[in-house]
């Protein structure tokens, strides 16, 4: 595997994860709906949790490919 082929897995992994912890979110406030606003603080703190590791994600991807980006150049 080249460094380039091994860059690219590492974007599709981590596009992966951002698509996780999107799905992850949306089914929390999918849940706190259906259950009519009742688990309301849990909800609002999963959320809090997660868009730490939301923003940590696509920094690490621009960061990524950024540097593949100068590579090609």
């Amino acid at each position: 595997m080249t460094e380039n082929e091994y860059i690219k897995a590492k974007l599709d992994l981590i596009k992966l994860f951002i698509s996780a912890t999107l799905a992850a979110m949306f089914l929390i406030a999918v849940y706190n709906l259906q259950t009519g606003g009742v688990h309301v603080f849990t909800t609002i703190l999963a959320e809090i949790i997660l868009l730490p590791l939301l923003l940590f994600e696509i920094w690490e991807y621009l960061k990524i490919a950024k540097k593949l980006h100068n590579e090609k150049s």
